[in-house]
């Protein structure tokens, strides 16, 4: 052999000290020395400082990207439609179940404009406002707390005027006058002037005003009323309505007809957010509340127990009044049940919170977070299921947050960044995977074939400096006479001899799995078994030495040609336990393999010189190969640098058993 670099150093007392090589850290890509983790081996691959530094900017990325894209216009409207229809469901499925369920709101209750009084009383709203009148009386002598009329009364009563008009007529018709003639049928009628004693003899009325339209109660009445309040009405834009109106609309002062109904009853309750507008916790679907018909009240048909106490609202409820909005609970929910709700949140203080800014970021974060260390750290199946259990624990905690609590919690948002944390790890670990192959192919390409490289990428511990003990076949492949071939050669001429030669051995050994571990002068170290476990690696090494003879020995024109005449080789071939690995400094290292196995390999190999035969095998190969090869037994000899004999076996071919040489020979191999 040209030049032998291969440990000196033998024997089970170089293999323990072997195994004992420093795993050093390397590029980031293996764990760090330290004092508190010897055994390098069994630390973990990434420090957890790194880990979580990354991971938060991953997170923080996530959420400013989600930030980014919820400004623009699709993608804004999608996640706040989400947003709404999430709170739609906490609605209809978690909080309004829950209340309706556990509570009977029967401090708030109704009296309907509804199907019924409209075929007793006649088409509305032109009931005159006597009847008004008479309800407010009704309300007040069954013990009404406050009385709010959903109702607009911004015109003058017109039926007296017109009953007035049709009286001159017909007494023009008829030729004559009589004063009391009609007098009472204007007696039914007592117009705003009866509403108005009504209202200032109760002292507890607050009447409506609506902003939108301009339209505000007759003087006269707004003056007897107990209060005034507007009844408009903020649907998003979807046309469902989810939110009231804290404020009338310009610079009018005016509070919800809800506010002004709780404040004229003197019954406290939470004050209104200062923001404008508040979300409505409703109750349930429509019918929720106590209701009852307008009619029953007006003629007293309504016990005074059921109406005692409580916040009166008077409102339209029947279809045809159009007095009707969409909410997460139906398309016809009459909008003074909306009023109601409203005033039911003050009294209990129900009121649906909105979260502060550091609450929506720590909310938005921590799923992002979460779902980034997942991807970061986790194999891929463990970080599909994370970020899907990370995600429904997310929308737990929010619909809990607002069923116990009211906390109206983001969804769609905290939701979108972990959609985003969570790609940006996974093109973060895919750029980080790529970069790692990219490292193995550098390191590991020299060494082993295409198809192995790329099963070594996937072994995460690939590039760590160090070493372990395992089984392995080594081999050396050495070219008889070089040295006087070299003599005679050009160094251009030798240059593409050793390429050529260099490339047919690696093919081979490439061809069954094996690693060409180093060249050294004019001989080729490989291994069987490492990187990659081969069960069946003596098998394969005994192939490939065969292999390699036989493609040498088939190129002979093509050596005559390069200047090499009749090429020979010798190959040597032990199978035992050898440290293999990353072996070296932290700035350079190369795969190698060290130990007694790989001694005897390098020493059969010298051994073919002194007998004449072209592959040498040990007896670990011998055992591990069976039946499959035949072998010829050389006796025991002493290898240089051993002590003990050990018994040496040429390599023949494919096939059964070669019959043992006549003699056996014990000699010293110097």
């Amino acid at each position: 052999m040209g030049q032998n670099a291969v440990a000196r150093e033998g024997g089970a007392g170089a293999l323990a000290r072997a195994t004992s090589w420093p795993h050093l850290h390397r590029d980031g890509l293996g764990p760090r020395p330290s004092r508190s983790c010897p055994e390098q081996s069994r630390c973990v691959l990434r420090p957890p400082s790194s880990l979580l530094v990354r991971t938060l900017v991953l997170a923080a990325l996530g959420w400013g990207g989600a930030a980014a894209l919820s400004r623009v216009g699709v993608v804004g409207d999608l996640l706040l439609a989400l947003e709404r229809k999430s709170l739609d469901y906490k609605l209809a499925r978690y909080r309004g179940g829950r209340l309706a369920a556990g509570i009977a709101p029967s401090d708030v209750v109704i009296v309907a404009v509804d199907e019924r009084s409209l075929q007793e009383l006649g088409r509305f709203p032109l009931w005159p406002r006597s009847y008004h009148a008479r309800l407010v009386d009704s309300l007040v002598a069954r013990g009404a707390r406050v009385v709010a009329f959903d109702l607009l009364f911004a015109e003058p009563d017109s039926l007296p005027a017109a009953v007035r008009a049709l009286r001159a007529e017909e007494m023009s018709r008829a030729g004559h006058s009589d004063p009391a003639a009609l007098e009472p049928l204007l007696a039914a009628w007592g117009g705003d002037a009866e509403l108005a004693a009504a209202l200032e003899n109760a002292g507890n009325v607050v009447l409506a005003s609506d902003p939108v339209s301009g339209s505000r109660p007759l003087p006269e009445l707004a003056a007897a009323a107990a209060g005034v309040g507007h009844v408009a009405m903020a649907p998003d834009p979807d046309g469902m309505l989810r939110r009231a109106r804290l404020r009338a609309l310009g610079a009018d002062p005016t509070p919800p007809l809800a506010v002004a109904a709780v404040w004229a009853g003197g019954m406290g309750g939470a004050p209104p957010p200062a923001d404008g507008e508040v979300l409505l916790d409703f109750l349930g679907p429509r019918g929720t509340f106590l209701s009852f018909s307008y009619v029953d009240v007006l003629h007293g048909r309504v016990d005074r127990a059921l109406l005692e106490g409580r916040i009166v609202f008077v409102g339209a409820t029947a279809s045809g009044l159009g007095d009707l909005f969409a909410t997460p609970f139906g398309e016809d929910f009459p909008g003074v049940e909306a009023h109601a709700t409203l005033a039911y949140q003050l009294l209990h203080g129900l009121r649906v919170r909105a979260p502060g800014p550091a609450t929506s970021t720590l909310a938005a974060l921590a799923p992002a977070w979460a779902g980034a260390a997942l991807v970061t750290a986790g194999s891929p199946i463990v970080s599909a299921l994370g970020v899907v259990v990370v995600a429904a624990a997310y929308v737990v905690v929010a619909f809990e947050a607002y069923t116990q609590s009211g906390l109206q919690l983001p969804f769609a948002f905290p939701l979108s960044a972990l959609a985003a944390s969570v790609l940006l790890a996974a093109a973060w670990r895919y750029g980080a995977a790529e970069r790692h192959r990219r490292e193995i192919q550098r390191a590991f390409g020299r060494y082993v074939a295409p198809e192995v490289v790329d099963e070594i990428a996937k072994q995460p511990g690939a590039l760590r400096v160090g070493g372990q003990a395992r089984e392995v076949t080594v081999g050396f492949v050495d070219i008889r006479g070089f040295t006087r071939a070299a003599e005679a050669l050009d160094p251009e001429a030798l240059a593409r001899f050793l390429n050529e030669f260099f490339t047919v051995v690696e093919e081979e050994i490439h061809s069954r799995r094996g690693t060409v571990d180093k060249y050294i002068g004019d001989a080729v170290m490989m291994i069987f078994g490492a990187p990659n476990a081969l069960p069946d690696g003596p098998l394969r090494a005994c192939q490939a030495a065969l292999g390699i003879v036989e493609a040498v020995a088939s190129r002979s024109d093509r050596w005559d040609t390069l200047g090499v005449p009749g090429l020979r080789v010798g190959v040597g071939l032990e199978t035992g336990i050898a440290v293999v690995g990353n072996l070296g400094s932290a700035r350079r290292f190369d795969y190698t393999a060290l130990g007694d196995t790989v001694n005897v390999a390098s020493r059969l190999q010298d051994l073919n010189k002194d007998l004449g035969t072209a592959i040498l095998v040990g007896p670990g190969t011998r055992a591990a190969a069976g039946g499959a090869f035949a072998f010829r037994g050389h006796g025991t000899r002493t290898l240089r640098g051993r002590p003990a004999p050990l018994a040496v076996f040429e390599l023949v071919g494919p096939g059964a058993a070669a019959p043992e040489p006549s003699s056996r020979v014990d000699a010293s191999h110097a």
